[in-house]
């Protein structure tokens, strides 16, 4: 009896072994993968935990004050009529979104944020899919390895201004940067007309998908390998997105003006931003127009700096001026809020964490001040504006002087590459 009791003893273990063996090789192989999903299911429950939050006294007005009433309005008149009466400074395709919300059987503040959540993944997969592309089509190496790209590129779900935009201040501003993400990779791919059209859905949603088209026209005047004509596609998605509440039975002039009311809502140089005319250039009357004047000086001087390095520009280097471009706008571009540096901040976090980590310290930064923005509007917390200016202008000519230099570089080890024999002579 003791033999065989010895015999099952030894089996068992025997047994545990192989199953602790086996259940090791799984985690080995799918190590990824497991932190992959771990990663998913904490950004999704950080969502959902974070979504009912709606109230607080020094903040969180945009929900009460905007989005939660404009849902109520489409609760009230239908989706139709709710449409042709019209509500909010939003243009037709978010508010058929909030019109769709209203008819879910659940809290509205859940259908906003898990409506913008999917484009805080749309970021994720298109982030994984740029890398990829640049990895795979070119001598350009990624500093994290292949296998692991996945994973850092759903740990950008985790960042605290995308968990912050909308998981809490439930707003869409990961709708046309995800959007001008996806335009962007088929830019990389040279496919301009999927390009251009991405551009025109996220201008729907968003007015501040502006930002990037200076980078197209830089991309166009560099380049010069696709028509002027692909931009047309931008006004005329913008027609079609206005459609829905035409038939509706609204005004075609108070539907396709909406964001020309938008841009007279807020007659301030900054608002809640800590862009340079915080330094001493306030006065919105006085210095509007210099704005504009000063963003075409800047882009135009990197049009003359850049132009020369046209065909040694790597897809990295696209990336890189792409986010520089939304960078330059919401610095240098009047009435800028607290949050249209989110695309921006995303794109130059995206290049540090695979490509760039020099920039490591200046997106940092960025994060940091952009915290203390939000801060400001969520929780009542009032930072010196002038400060924080004065590091995002510091911040803004090492992003600027790190990407000439960059180019600079990569022009002169391409020169270096070419045949000895060329040069002899």
């Amino acid at each position: 009896m003791s033999e065989n009791n010895g015999s099952k003893d030894m089996k068992g273990a025997t047994d545990k072994k192989k199953i602790s063996g086996a259940c090791a090789r799984v985690i080995d192989k799918y190590t990824e993968w497991i932190v992959f999903a771990f990663l998913l299911v904490i950004s999704v429950v950080i969502r959902i935990k974070y979504a009912p939050v709606v109230n607080n006294n020094n903040g969180l007005t945009d929900y009460n004050n905007f989005l939660g009433p404009w849902v109520e309005h489409y609760r009230t008149y239908g989706i139709v009529s709710g449409l042709k009466l019209g509500v909010g400074n939003y243009y037709i395709p978010y508010n058929v979104v909030l019109a769709l919300i209203s008819k879910l059987p659940i809290e509205p503040y859940y259908g906003i944020m898990a409506f913008s959540a999917v484009f805080d993944y749309i970021i994720s997969i298109f982030t994984y899919k740029i890398v990829k592309l640049i990895v795979s089509s070119s001598s350009v190496k990624s500093v994290i390895k292949d296998k692991e790209i996945k994973v850092f590129a759903m740990g950008l779900t985790l960042l605290p201004i995308m968990v912050a935009n909308s998981g809490i201040w439930k707003q869409c501003d990961s709708v046309y940067t995800g959007l001008i993400l996806v335009s962007v990779f088929f830019l990389l791919k040279r496919n301009y007309r999927l390009a251009f059209i991405m551009v025109g859905i996220g201008f729907t949603f968003k007015m501040q998908t502006i930002f990037i088209l200076p980078f197209y026209v830089l991309v166009y005047l560099i380049r010069k390998d696709f028509s002027l004509l692909k931009f047309l596609w931008i006004p005329i998605i913008y027609l079609l997105g206005g459609l829905p509440a035409i038939l509706c039975g609204r005004d075609i002039l108070s539907t396709y003006t909406i964001y020309l009311h938008q841009t007279e809502l807020h007659r301030q140089m900054c608002v809640n931003f800590p862009g340079i005319y915080h330094l001493g250039m306030e006065n919105y009357n006085l210095f509007f127009w210099m704005a504009f004047v000063l963003l075409f000086v800047v882009f135009a001087f990197a049009y003359l700096r850049i132009r020369k390095y046209a065909e040694k520009m790597s897809q990295v280097d696209w990336l890189y001026l792409a986010g520089w471009s939304l960078f330059t706008c919401v610095e240098f571009l009047p009435a800028m809020h607290e949050r249209y540096d989110y695309s921006a901040i995303l794109f130059l976090t995206v290049l540090m964490l695979f490509f760039k980590r020099k920039l490591l310290i200046p997106v940092l930064a960025m994060h940091v001040i952009s915290a203390c923005t939000y801060s400001n509007c969520l929780y009542g917390a009032v930072p010196n504006m002038k400060l924080l200016a004065v590091v995002y202008f510091i911040v803004y000519c090492y992003v600027t002087y790190d990407l000439f230099k960059s180019l600079e570089s990569e022009g002169e080890k391409k020169i270096e590459k070419q045949s000895p024999c060329e040069n002899q002579y």
